[in-house]
């Protein structure tokens, strides 16, 4: 396709091919120009007039197409986009970035199609007329034009609106209405738009894509999501404006995080339909206007901070029957009252999953199939009042879990409990009696451990030791008659820092028990003298050298996943905490104690065998032998392990980063 140039004294025209049966002329002294013929326009070359000083382009009917970044980028075309009524389709990238082009975008009423990146960052115009016939909107077609004002009328022929579309249009306004025919809407289709009037959806999605309408920060009334709608995707309405009702409609399946999470004004009731199977952490957090909550009958876990901040929702709280987990800070500062009943089937209380929910009253009976009861699970429910009792498969309760329940009275602890955090019943005024049935030898289960302890005995009510301390030990120099012996927990006695347990509370425990930390240092006792005569290095993991896996020169490292972070025991395991140094050494605490530290090896550049190798460490009833990373949803650190023990049998113990129902939810 040739190009010509002819000139007259200082004018100097150059024409071309752009087509078939379509010709071009470009005038230097009037700047314009001229496209004339019909058909498709084909640019031979990129870009083709972006450098063109154009001051009128004229745009002959009977063609049917603008070629792709046939303008890309042109500042120097400037006034009204005049455009023939034959056209059909505008390419990716015509016009993008043409700033100085002004007044009304109207597009032809035969375009069906709109490509992608268009008309972007085209910040001069000030109205959009999109045509009757327009069946497609590419991806970022009309995204960053930010002075484009009023409303946005969609044709009722459009089926796809690609992502980012109308990305940070903030002066449009007035209602958003996505007429039926829509079938399919992208990622930040309408991010940060400056609609202030009501928005109605299609009744043609099925999906509503992550962060579709987050921060349109101006929109009214309801959100009613239509029948035919299965998911809301992430971030999908975050940080909106409504300030009425959220209407779910049965047939939606999952709600995924923060999908409706800061959305301040919405109010009412928050009715989640039974088809519902899966709510994403923080997605509703901070909607600070819901009233009350009735949540879905098949949900198996509430993933962390899904109601957090939730501060107007009221009323009695109903568990599903199935459920397994109440993630981290959950429901945390709602205003849930009445007692809190748990199902049959409940195995987590997550960190803080019910933090500053002052107006509980009162809590059911903790059901058989409970393992734990994390940190600050009830942290400061101050209106909790009457007995406590931790049922016996219960084997951790954390740090802080009922601190400020100022009500409780009494606490009795199953058969099972290992460990009673710090701070457990901290500013527990009323607590004044504490009982531990203990337990005989012999039980299996959890935990994670190596070092040194510190043996305890029951109090009495003015906190004094019935016995005197044995103090810091590793080990006894006696085995211990571990066949007859009663344990009672690892718990925080009155001379430590952060007493588990208020000052005037009485500690009662059966007649001859023994602080389950002695049962823990005789273990470790013995491991390290069998180790010693097998010749194998040391029990807690310090010979184990430095390894000899050389860095290289790699942008990332699988061990970075692993390093400088608290990753948490969890099921039955729960009151551990793993943790791994950029020096290739790790730690472990059971119950806030140090119980293990020592080095470990592993190859930083190896991500199809991401082994963590170690001596042989204590855990809980038995001891670990090398850890696997894996990665887990929501980018969750996860550490694996196989603890073989008292009897030679083994299970897996898995260490996680975030909160526990992340290790099940695959999404």
């Amino acid at each position: 396709m040739a190009i010509s140039l002819f000139g007259c004294g200082k004018k100097v025209v150059k024409t071309g091919e752009c087509g078939d049966s379509i010709t071009w002329e470009y005038d230097s002294h009037s700047k314009t120009l001229t496209i004339e013929g019909s058909g498709e326009m084909v640019t031979p070359e990129k870009f083709m007039w972006s450098d063109y000083s154009i001051k009128k382009l004229v745009i002959s009917e009977g063609i049917t197409s603008i070629a792709g970044e046939a303008f890309y980028g042109n500042k120097n075309l400037k006034g009204e986009l005049k455009l023939p009524e034959s056209l059909k389709k505008i390419g990716e990238f015509a016009f993008y970035g043409c700033e100085n082009l002004t007044g009304t975008l109207t597009i032809p009423d035969s375009v069906e199609t709109i490509e992608g990146y268009s008309f972007i960052r085209c910040t001069g115009f000030d109205k959009i007329k999109l045509p009757a016939s327009l069946k497609t909107i590419g991806d970022e077609a009309f995204s960053d034009m930010e002075n484009v004002t009023g409303e946005l009328v969609l044709p009722d022929n459009l089926t796809t609106i690609g992502r980012s579309a109308f990305y940070a249009c903030k002066k449009l306004t007035g209602d958003l209405i996505l007429p039926d025919s829509v079938t399919g809407v992208g990622a930040y289709a309408f991010s940060q738009c400056g609609f202030d009037g009501r928005l109605q959806l299609s009744k043609g999605l099925t999906e509503i894509p992550s962060n579709c309408f987050n921060y349109c920060e101006a929109f009214k009334g309801d959100i009613v999501v239509p029948g035919n709608v299965e998911v809301i995707d992430e971030q999908a309405f975050v940080g909106c404006s409504f300030d009425g009702q959220l209407i779910l409609s049965d047939g939606l399946k999952k709600i995924k995080k923060y999908a409706f999470s800061s959305c301040k004004n919405l109010s009412g009731e928050l009715n989640i339909p039974d088809t519902v199977t899966y709510i994403g952490n923080s997605a509703f957090s901070y909607d600070k206007q819901l009233t009350a909550l009735k949540l879905p009958s098949n949900l198996k876990y509430i993933c962390s901070q899904t109601f957090s901040g939730c501060n107007a929702m009221t009323g009695k709280l109903t568990l599903p029957a199935g459920l397994l987990i109440v993630g981290d800070m959950a429901f945390a500062g709602t205003a849930i009252s009445g007692e809190l009943e748990f199902p049959e089937t409940l195995t987590c209380i997550g960190k803080s999953s019910f933090s500053q929910c002052k107006n509980l009253t009162g809590l059911g009976d903790f059901p058989d199939s409970l393992l734990n009861i994390e940190q600050n699970a009830f942290a400061d429910c101050s209106s909790i009042t009457g007995e406590l009792v931790i049922s016996d498969n219960v084997y951790s309760v954390g740090s802080g879990s009922f601190s400020g329940c100022t009500g409780i009275t009494k606490v009795t602890f199953g058969e099972n409990v290992r460990s009673v955090g710090e701070d457990a019943f901290k500013n527990c005024e009323k607590l004044k009696m504490a009982e531990f049935k203990g337990v005989t030898d012999g039980f299996t289960g959890a935990g994670t451990g190596s070092g040194k302890s510190t043996a305890q005995n029951s109090e009495d009510e003015s906190g004094k030791k019935s016995e005197d301390s044995k103090g810091e030990t590793e080990g006894t120099s006696a085995s211990l008659n571990t066949n007859s012996a009663k344990w009672i927990p690892d718990y925080y006695t009155s001379d430590e820092k952060r007493s588990s347990f208020p000052e005037g509370c009485k500690i009662t425990a059966p007649d001859g028990a023994v602080s389950i930390r002695e049962l823990w240092d005789e273990k470790i006792r013995k491991n390290k003298n069998k180790s010693s005569d097998e010749g194998s290095g040391n029990s807690d993991g310090s010979d184990s050298g430095d390894g000899d896996f050389a860095m290289k020169d790699e942008p990332y490292y699988w061990t970075q996943a692993i390093t400088g972070m608290e990753i948490y025991g969890s099921g039955h395991y729960a009151g551990m905490i793993i943790m791994f140094d950029t020096d290739n050494t790790f730690k472990l605490l059971i119950n806030g104690r140090k119980y293990a530290n020592g080095d470990f090896e592993a190859d930083p550049n190896n991500f199809d065998d991401t082994v963590i190798k170690t001596e042989s460490f204590f855990c809980r009833d038995g001891f670990v032998q090398n850890l696997r990373y894996e990665r887990g949803y929501n980018n969750c650190t996860k550490i694996i392990g196989e603890i073989t023990l008292d009897d030679g049998t083994t299970e897996e113990i898995i260490f996680q980063s975030g909160s526990e129902e992340e290790l099940y939810i695959d999404d």
